[in-house]
């Protein structure tokens, strides 16, 4: 019997789990020769399959299968009528494989596409038409060999889903072929095929169809520079950048220049950081004066925020000089959140050196947090250490501030029996309410509010609530409500609570306000419902809140 070359090097690698297992090597001569005896073996056992003038029969098929099911000789021997099989009969023997087969079924198809693409295409798109989401490991299979074979004929039967997904991951599979064999051609067909960003992503993380970047890396940005903007284009400089980089960095230099507005998709931006860290350390000036004057949008942003974190590893003080001249708002927020906690663990001398630089305010208040939630010792004790190595002024008072709320965590009634003797001017504006959303729930609830400054108990009360309670059903926080005794603090619950929570409605509000007393908490629940609901239509806002007037 006749072995087609393809049998020994698919069966291989069918019966890799098998023959890994096995004790000694499996050369091909011996392959072959096991594969003949399990032929004239079957032949004697079913002389229907004796000669290839049978192999077709479905019945031959069906005993070759039930024969020695899953051993090393069946998968040989079907391998062999695999490979003999012709283009009529391919369908049927593919109804007779069961799906938990997939390497026959892999092999048949690949067998399919040889001898008659174009058979095989049309069984594609067939199925292919059927699908309603991603596309089966077979047709993927059927369309890699097809594009190989003829790429031409595959992307004619892609263009008839143009525009569908579930033509995507075909013609990214045809695409991968093309860059390897025609990479004129393929950057061609990748830059008119559409695509989502998840298949992009997929195509992009298998090194096979990035290998012709690193083949002709020359060749390659000829080829995609010319293109128009577009995710596949840009996906493949990023990553040709990429591999660059590590091979000739002038190289992946001059290419970025050369596209100022190269967009980084997210599945590139690992190695695109790379990149502008190592440009950040051999020119940092220069990088910074390139990404102000050029780079724009989600460009710039994503450039800067790989300086600042490359700067974090490298040079972190100037890392935070940098963040303050050429980054604002949350990124910079973010930029020295991030250095100051690399800061906590290898120079924290030098972390609470830039603390002391800040002002009162929400920059200091954000990086405070990050430095001490960073810093080895997060107890009450190493806060207030810190706090007695700074000079008076914004810094330590922040820190002293974070110290108390670390104790109270720990002890509630330790903590505000030493607040109590701190000057209100001490503590941060916004202390009280930092500390009622970071305090736990106690029972009850008001346990500790007694030892809350008397001018900071309706703060303490409204953060409290807000943080704990607002999404409370109205029985339970009228419950709650009948436990504070102040006017001020029942006040500020009761804003808390016009807020409206998810369990509550607008008219179980005002039907509950109705059975308050008190006319001056009933207009506090009606003002705090008239912001909360004042894009209701006037009349029948009045309407709702007249009960209560």
């Amino acid at each position: 019997m006749k072995i087609h070359p393809t049998v020994v090097i698919l069966t291989g690698f069918a019966l890799g789990g098998v023959i890994s297992a096995t004790m000694f090597p499996i050369d091909p001569a011996s392959v072959a020769a096991r594969v003949a005896e399990m032929d004239n073996r079957m032949g004697r056992i079913h002389p229907e399959v004796a000669g290839p003038e049978k192999s077709s029969s479905h019945a031959s098929f069906k005993s070759l299968l039930a024969t020695g099911a899953g051993s090393v000789e069946q998968k040989l021997a079907m391998a062999a009528r695999i490979m003999s099989a012709q283009s009529a009969q391919i369908p049927g023997l593919l109804e007779l494989i069961p799906e938990s087969d997939e390497y026959s079924r892999q092999l048949l198809l690949t067998r399919w596409v040889e001898v008659d693409a174009a058979a095989a295409g049309a069984w594609a798109g067939k199925v292919l038409s059927g699908l309603d989401g991603s596309p089966s490991p077979e047709c993927m299979g059927v369309f890699t060999a097809w594009a190989r074979k003829d790429p031409d004929a595959a992307m004619a039967m892609i263009s008839q889903s143009a525009g569908t997904g579930r033509a995507v991951g075909f013609s990214y599979q045809v695409l991968a072929e093309l860059l390897l064999t025609d990479p004129a051609a393929g950057v061609a067909f990748g830059a008119a095929t559409p695509a989502s960003t998840s298949v992009l992503n997929w195509h992009f993380s298998r090194d096979r169809d990035v290998e012709w970047l690193k083949k002709d890396p020359v060749k390659a940005a000829a080829l995609l520079s010319a293109l128009p903007p577009g995710e596949f284009r840009d996906g493949s400089l990023c990553r040709l950048i990429g591999i660059l980089a590590d091979q000739n960095f002038e190289a992946a230099l001059a290419l970025q220049l050369k596209i100022p507005g190269l967009q980084t998709p997210e599945y590139e931006s690992e190695g695109r950081d790379r990149f502008f860290k190592e440009w950040a350390r051999r020119d940092l000036a220069g990088m910074t004066a390139y990404v102000n004057d050029h780079a724009t949008g989600a460009a710039r942003l994503g450039m800067k925020a790989a300086i600042a974190a490359g700067l974090a590893d490298s040079d972190p003080m100037t890392g935070l000089s940098w963040a303050a001249e050429n980054l604002s708002g949350p990124a910079r927020l973010g930029a020295v959140k991030d250095i100051l906690t690399k800061l906590a663990t290898s120079d924290p001398v030098a972390g609470r050196g830039y603390l002391e630089t800040l002002p009162e305010g929400t920059a200091l208040a954000a990086a405070t947090t990050a430095f001490c939630d960073a810093l080895p010792g997060k107890d009450h004790t190493a806060f207030l250490a810190l706090a007695g190595s700074m000079p008076e002024g914004a810094a330590r008072n922040r820190v002293e501030a974070r110290a108390y709320q670390a104790w109270y965590a720990e002890s509630p009634e330790a903590a505000l029996e030493q607040l109590a003797k701190v000057p209100r001017e001490n503590l941060p504006a916004d202390f009280w309410t930092g500390l009622a959303i970071k305090a736990e729930v106690s029972d009850p609830p008001w346990k500790y509010l007694s030892s809350v400054p008397a001018g900071a108990s309706s703060e303490y009360v409204g953060a409290f609530w807000r943080a704990h309670y607002v999404e409370s059903g109205i029985e339970r926080q009228a419950e709650l409500l009948a436990d504070l005794t102040e006017r001020t603090d029942r006040a500020a619950a009761l804003r808390e609570m016009t807020k409206l929570g998810g369990s509550v409605s607008p008219e179980a509000m005002v039907k509950w306000a109705g059975t308050l007393p008190d006319p001056g908490e009933r207009e506090t629940i009606v003002e705090g419902l008239k912001r909360t609901l004042r894009a209701m239509p006037e009349k029948e806002l009045e309407a709702l809140l007249s009960p209560l007037r």
